[in-house]
């Protein structure tokens, strides 16, 4: 794999200057640029929370999904993930 350091620099420093009402914005020109650096397809974001007491046997160990984005959706995954 090449190195792309200084196109995350670059892409660091971009999203930086977006102003804090600009979220959304910001966050797809993040998942386009990941995508643009290593030749992917698509890309996803997520926010995850623990529970703070996971019940015994928990598979996910109290992980929970919060928000999910994806840069372009499928809808074999949109309809299996409340998207926000």
């Amino acid at each position: 794999m090449p190195d792309c350091t200084e196109q995350i620099y670059a892409l660091w420093d971009k999203l930086a200057n977006y102003p804090i009402g600009d979220g959304d914005e910001a966050l797809e020109h993040l998942l386009g640029s990941l995508c643009s650096i290593f030749g992917a397809h698509n890309a996803l974001w997520s926010v995850v929370v623990r529970l703070p007491s996971p019940a015994v046997g928990d598979a996910l160990n109290g992980w929970r999904p919060l928000y999910v984005r994806l840069l372009r959706p499928l809808p074999p995954v949109a309809a299996s993930v409340r998207f926000c």
